[in-house]
């Protein structure tokens, strides 16, 4: 990965940050790509929001399919390279149809061949294009996921758009790997 801040591995850290930095490594198998080059400068929000993402992308009432589908229609809004380089492999992975991964990317709107995708990216766009869900999208969600899930969905949405600007307001992006 490359950005603009300084690298983390030249970083003076405190015991708190060093501390933070070894949880998070942790709970993702020691992968530390992503937002946490930023987050690391302020320790306590590094802890709040690795908690809060471990949860959606782990412990959600939502499968992996249907929270990778959501993380890839937030990444391909924001423009956050960085964020689909690294979700779009799991997307398909968790059996996202590679075409209508995309299809995301490119702004189509896929043919979803499962019900639950052709929701959720509707809901997705909605919220992100709309800053709301307007009221007969919302019935329709409700009836179809629930009132927890509904929460997991747009809680999704909110946390990889914050881990979207962290990315692009600070450059962090995903580089090919050397040959």
């Amino acid at each position: 990965m490359t950005t603009r801040l300084t690298p983390v591995s030249a970083l003076q850290l405190d015991a708190e940050q060093q501390a933070i930095l070894d949880k998070i490594a942790a709970s993702r198998g020691g992968n530390l790509n992503g937002p946490f080059h930023a987050w690391i400068r302020n320790p306590e929000f590094a802890d709040l929001a690795q908690a809060l993402g471990k949860y959606c992308r782990y412990d959600s009432s939502l499968s992996l399919r249907q929270s990778e589908l959501l993380i890839v229609v937030t990444a391909a809004f924001w423009h956050s390279q960085a964020e689909w380089a690294i979700h779009a492999p799991i997307a398909e992975s968790a059996g996202v149809c590679p075409r209508a991964i995309e299809k995301i990317r490119t702004g189509i709107t896929p043919n979803f061949r499962q019900d639950d995708e052709r929701l959720l990216h509707i809901v997705a766009k909605t919220v992100l294009e709309q800053k709301q869900l307007p009221d007969d999208l919302y019935a329709e969600a409700l009836a179809y996921f629930g009132e927890h899930a509904l929460v997991d969905i747009v809680g999704i949405i909110g946390y990889y758009s914050m881990v979207a600007l962290t990315l692009n307001a600070f450059d962090i992006r995903v580089t090919a790997p050397q040959a």
